[in-house]
């Protein structure tokens, strides 16, 4: 590439001492002088292009860089928008009771929505579904200490064991929502 470009440079010095040389045209030179300026702006963009060649290369290079992070970041928001979604909460008041108090309640439906978006990131970009795996772990986690588990009775006998089991419900559809998403995540990403 140096030595490209110390050839051209070289090349058009000369060129340009040859057009200085030389005479004003004349009815016999001029068809040389309008060939040695056509050569000089031939030079002059060539050495130009090769001169802005690195730098056009440079910029594309960073140009790319940007535009990587700058989708990182929108990726990033998506996913800071669905997790906050985790924990949307609705006012409710209770006309039931006579003096209708207020209240805040979990948004079921906003949560199970947040929830499928984090499904459809993690299949948009397959690498961050171990991420998404872990918020949604700490977010049943979460909702295992208001809700814990159920156990069986304590019996030998199976019968009641199988009831139990087929009666077995979510108490809440959210936390279904995210083990199935998990179990969903470990199929598709291991």
């Amino acid at each position: 590439m140096v030595h490209t470009c110390c050839l051209l440079f070289l090349g058009l010095v000369a060129q340009i001492w040859e057009v200085i040389s030389s005479t004003f045209p004349t009815a016999d030179t001029n068809f040389e002088w309008r060939f040695a300026m056509v050569r000089l702006t031939a030079l002059t963009a060539t050495f130009g292009a090769v001169i802005a060649f690195p730098f056009t290369i440079v910029r594309l290079a960073l140009n790319r860089q940007d535009a990587d992070t700058a989708t990182q970041a929108l990726f990033n928001d998506k996913i800071d928008t669905a997790v906050s979604g985790l924990h949307a909460q609705r006012q409710i008041t209770k006309w039931a009771e006579p003096e209708r108090p207020t209240g805040w309640e979990d948004d079921v439906t906003r949560r199970n929505g947040a929830i499928d978006r984090l499904l459809g990131l993690a299949k948009e970009e397959s690498e961050s579904a171990p991420r998404i795996a872990q918020m949604l772990s700490v977010y049943v986690k979460e909702l295992s200490r208001e809700y814990p588990a159920k156990t069986p009775q304590q019996t030998d006998d199976l019968n009641p064991h199988r009831e139990w089991a087929h009666n077995l419900s979510f108490n809440r559809s959210d936390m279904q929502n995210a083990v199935q998403v998990l179990r969903k995540l470990r199929a598709e990403t291991g």
